[in-house]
Formats: C-alpha cells, structure tokens, sequence
C-alpha cells in the first residue's frame, strides 16, 4: 500500500481515539459512505420485503443476519479513499458482485456471530486472508484491538436501539393532538402497514449506526498496523530521505 497517499495522520493511538479516528473519517466522506451503504441496503431492504411479503416481521432479522455483506461497500469506499483515490461510484458499482459474494457463505455462517466483526472484516476484503492465514494474522494483529471491536459492537447495538425509540419518538411528537392515535399504534405490528413502519424505523437506525462502526472498526484495524509495521515511522523516513 501506498503509504504517502494516505489522507489521515497515521501514529499510535489508543484503541478508542482510533474509534473517534473513524467516525470523523465518516464525517469527512459522510456522503460517498453513506451513498455506499444505501446503494446496497435499500435494494436488499426492498428486497427482502417483496420475497417475504405477508411475512415482513422476518425482515428486521434477516437484514441483521445480511449486516455482514451490507458493511462491505462502506469498507470498500473508505479504503479508497484513505488511500487518496476519490470515492468513484462507477468503481463502486462494478466492484459489487465481487464484495457481495466473496466468501460470503462464511460471513453468514460460522463468522456471523463474531462481536469483532468490524475488526476483522478488513483482514478477509482488504487483505483477502482465510484459513490459517487469517488466523495468524487476527492474532497478529492482538488482543488490544479486538477487546475494544468487542465493545464497540455493544455500544452499537444499543445506540441503534437508542435511535430507533429516538425516531418513535419524534413522529410521536410531530402528530397533532386532533388525530386520534395513542403511543401505542406506532409499536402495534398486527397490520401489514404497521409492520412495514416498524421496519423503516428500524432500517433507519441500523443506517444510521452501521456505516460509524465498520469506520471505527476500519480505524481499529489501521491503528494496530501502525503499532505492529510502524508505519508512522516508516513514512518519517520517506518523508526524511524525500527532503535530504
């Protein structure tokens, strides 16, 4: 990798500042992330809905279960443009196939229930490590890192929890008091249509949290690389030589 093209200022840092490192990295390409994250989760969302219809309250599951596959257009786009490339959506949109269906039996199945997922998810796409070598380098790349992928998971489930009653209660507030409609008709799910609402509100959350942790997860990974390679003072060096 081109380390001199890099957009973010790589040193040692503790895990949870890294956490913050991908956040803001969200931040500052808060377009094309999100653009990456729609352009493949509202079609499954969609989806999922026409191949389950009468069925819809399958749906928050099975786009739980498919998270795996939806992160990987987020990682994509921000390893691009880490490393200097502007974020392309023609690229993006070839590159799809490749990212959606590369090992993604492993990614639903026995992978599935890894709480450190946005930790490791860079070593199977970006590095395109599996087997034994993916073992080796998940434990190369140490505890520290993936302790705090761990808890990042956990903080994520309940910010998403936390925006999807953030969300009831907004449209809660925002009805006028002349509609006859109680707290309660938003959270009953026996109609068809009260499903499919519970499901957008539910999508809604998952958007708005799951592009900020494949980031922060992303910005684990880079920052146990740069303890382990010294990459900071590897480009020092470049930097040095550039200049003598």
């Amino acid at each position: 990798m081109p380390l001199e093209t890099m957009t973010v200022t790589l040193r040692p840092r503790n895990p949870w500042e890294a956490t913050d490192l991908g956040v803001a990295m969200v931040q500052r390409w808060v377009g094309p992330v999100y653009g990456a994250w729609f352009a493949v989760a509202l079609p499954v969302f969609l989806l999922l809905h026409l191949l389950c219809w009468g069925h819809w309250g399958l749906i928050p599951w099975l786009l739980w279960w498919v998270k795996p596959l939806l992160d990987r257009a987020p990682l994509h786009l921000l390893s691009q443009a880490l490393f200097g490339e502007p974020p392309d959506r023609h690229h993006l949109r070839r590159a799809l196939p490749r990212l959606l269906l590369r090992r993604s039996i492993a990614a639903l199945t026995w992978r599935r229930f890894d709480l450190a997922r946005s930790f490791t998810l860079p070593v199977s796409q970006l590095e395109g490590l599996s087997g034994k070598a993916r073992r080796q380098r998940l434990r190369d790349l140490g505890q520290p890192g993936r302790g705090t992928a761990v808890w990042l998971t956990v903080v994520c489930v309940h910010l998403e929890v936390a925006l999807d009653c953030a969300v009831l209660a907004l449209v809660w507030l925002l009805i006028p008091d002349f509609v006859a409609l109680d707290f309660d008709d938003l959270l009953n799910d026996g109609s068809l249509w009260g499903q499919l609402w519970l499901n957008v509100v539910s999508f809604c959350g998952m958007s708005l949290v799951e592009p900020g942790y494949v980031a922060a997860g992303f910005a684990l990974y880079l920052n146990r690389r740069t303890a382990l390679e010294a990459w900071d003072l590897e480009l020092g060096f470049r930097r040095m030589a550039t200049r003598l």
